[in-house]
């Protein structure tokens, strides 16, 4: 007993130690099974035989087979997604919808698909990681989190939530896990890999549960998906020895003469054999999950608006590539949030913000002004289009605002004509033109009058039942304001304030902004950088402020202020009072113009 004892604590450090440099066994070598490979190509395309086939280092492979997946289940896209990105193809385009949005469109907050099961999260987390989504993402630390936190107590996982450990779920979740940024060395993993070894059999290889009712003898899948979670680790599988057996010695074995690879050993073929033998390819050739990952950094932009029922949320170009995919990424410089679920009609914006579905009322989107027939997650956007998104009832037409000039001297008047799109765009009466505080009416012409006080404004327009209007800046007179300098050196890898002067009236506009220039130093793709600014009314007047950016396109597409595209902040500032704002800079991570880049943030005021 005592000599069992002490084999058996050897055995244990050499795995959990291997990984720091073992000699592979000959034996154990990683190696292309080609009967193995032969007999798949016999079969009918799926999933796990593509994985396998690539794993081989087979090339011209097509995947025709995998892009009409429909499903109300979250585990239906992993296995074709990991094959997608098996083929270097990029899951959001490549099929006839986009498997990434479906994906992630059963993300609860909490964890994806079933709640009562492990697997969709396990595979989703290797399915998402293998299209290229970053570590950082929260849909990817939340499904990280929610499997380290339903490890079982002696270090496995299983098919469900609570349910009983078993080798398959575990070596799986150990190669999601290390994929997710876990490394070997993590409690988790250590764990897992404890339960693994405490689960090896006498021949090397592993059942399916040491504890199963059914059997607990060593089976062709459990095996392949244990050497594969070994190479994930950085180990040998010819090192994890038990009885002076190893699992791919043991895997080995099953290996029929026609090339196939029994389950157990005696059982012959069957109708999952070349799932069976696409485990056994991919782990002898030795890959682990994912096969292949995809590096995915949106490229395009398009130009996107979305209109709440009090206000514009978000304007700006972004990236897709679908009309679903512009939203979580406009997001992020936005600073929006949003719900989206999954239904039987596929992926659903439920919410922006505080505004979610209810009755007549919800989110839909146009494309270039008109109401696609397909869902937002299966519409590929093209060159040049424009997407709006509104919340109201199906059915409400979009406006527009036009106007004669966008400057008019002190006193002066521009022309706004507002119309609205039915197939061709028409006139708009009694469409309300707004700017500021102030609020003009069009005629049957679909034009008004618009004369303002110095200032800078937007104009815009708004009518019952139809979508808001974009937005047109235009300048009367001579405007106060104040400007701050931008700076930033995009790399591979304070002044005091000035007033506007003394001799103010009490109604006249007076606001200092501090300090005046801002350098974001050293940013490299994918960084961002923040600075406060302070401004303070000076004047006695209460103030509303807006601003504008200029210089180049780093700072006019990427610059947020409290976390808001400049585009859309505005600031009330009362009379002798001052307001903190954040200045940040967010360069993309596919940013590809290095070297000094300059602008200005230019901060504009009207009396409220």
């Amino acid at each position: 007993m005592t000599r069992k004892t002490t084999i058996l604590s050897f055995v244990i450090s050499l795995v959990i130690l291997s990984g720091l440099g073992f000699i592979f066994n000959s034996q154990a070598a990683p190696e292309i099974n080609q009967a193995a490979v032969d007999y798949l190509k016999t079969k009918d395309n799926s999933a796990w035989k593509t994985m396998a086939l690539v794993a081989a280092g087979e090339t011209g492979l097509t995947g025709n087979h995998l892009k009409d997946i429909s499903s109300n289940n979250a585990i239906d896209y992993c296995a074709p997604t990991l094959a997608i990105t098996a083929l270097g193809e990029n899951p959001r385009t490549y099929p006839n919808q986009d498997y990434v949005v479906k994906l992630k469109s059963f993300w609860d907050g909490a964890q994806l698909g079933d709640a009562s099961t492990l697997n969709d999260d396990i595979f989703g987390l290797l399915a998402l990681i293998s299209s290229g989504e970053a570590t950082a993402e929260p849909i990817i630390t939340g499904i990280k989190e929610f499997l380290i936190a339903t490890q079982n107590s002696n270090g496995g996982w299983g098919f469900s939530v609570g349910g009983d450990s078993d080798t398959n779920m575990t070596a799986m979740a150990i190669m999601a896990l290390v994929e997710a940024g876990l490394a070997p060395s993590d409690l988790p993993i250590t764990k897992a890999v404890a339960y693994l070894v405490s689960s090896q059999n006498d021949d090397g290889g592993f059942p399916w549960s040491p504890a199963s009712p059914w059997g607990t003898d060593s089976d062709a899948s459990s095996d392949a998906w244990v050497i594969s979670a070994i190479y994930a680790l950085g180990q040998n599988p010819g090192d994890w020895i038990k009885n002076d057996h190893n699992p791919i010695e043991h895997l080995k074995s099953l290996q029929a003469a026609q090339g196939y690879f029994e389950y157990q050993t005696g059982t012959g073929e069957d109708a999952f054999s070349p799932v069976t033998t696409s485990y056994a390819v991919i782990a002898l050739a030795g890959k682990s999950y994912p096969v292949n990952k995809i590096t995915y950094t949106p490229s395009e932009t398009f130009d996107l608006r979305i209109e709440g029922q009090s206000s514009t949320i978000c304007s700006g170009q972004f990236p897709g590539p679908t009309a679903l995919n512009i939203i979580e990424n406009a997001s992020e410089i936005c600073g929006f949030t949003y719900e989206i679920k999954a239904t039987d009609y596929g992926p659903y914006l439920k919410k922006i913000n505080d505004e979610e579905a209810v009755g007549l009322m919800g989110w839909l989107y146009f494309v270039n002004c008109t109401s696609p027939l397909v869902g937002a997650a299966d519409y590929i956007l093209q060159q040049a289009d424009e997407v709006l998104w509104y919340f109201g009832e199906w059915g409400w037409p979009p406006l527009k605002i036009g106007v004669s000039a966008e400057e008019a001297a002190s006193g002066g008047t521009i022309e706004a004509i507002v119309e609205y799109y039915d197939t061709e765009w028409h006139p708009l009466e009694n469409a309300t033109v707004k700017a500021g505080n102030h609020e003009f009416t069009t005629d049957a012409s679909g034009s008004t009058s618009v004369s303002l006080a110095d200032g800078y404004y937007n104009l815009y327009a708004e009518k019952a039942a139809f979508v808001r209007s974009n937005k047109i800046r235009v300048k009367f007179g001579e405007p106060t304001s104040d400007e701050v300098s931008l700076q930033v050196n995009i790399i591979e890898g304070e002044k005091p304030g000035t007033g506007l002067g003394p001799g103010l009236g009490p109604d006249e506009i007076s606001f200092l902004v501090e300090p005046e220039e801002i350098i974001f130093g050293d940013l490299a793709p994918g960084q961002s950088a923040s600075q406060n600014v302070t401004i303070t009314n000076t004047g006695a007047v209460d103030l509303y402020l807006e601003s504008i950016v200029s210089g180049e396109d780093v700072f006019q597409d990427n610059l947020t202020l409290n976390d808001t595209a400049w585009e859309n902040w505005g600031a009330n500032i009362a009379a002798s009072n001052q307001k903190e704002t954040a200045v940040q800079l967010n360069i993309p991570g596919n940013y590809s113009v290095y070297g000094e880049q300059t602008g200005n943030l230019t901060f504009w005021g009207i009396t409220e």
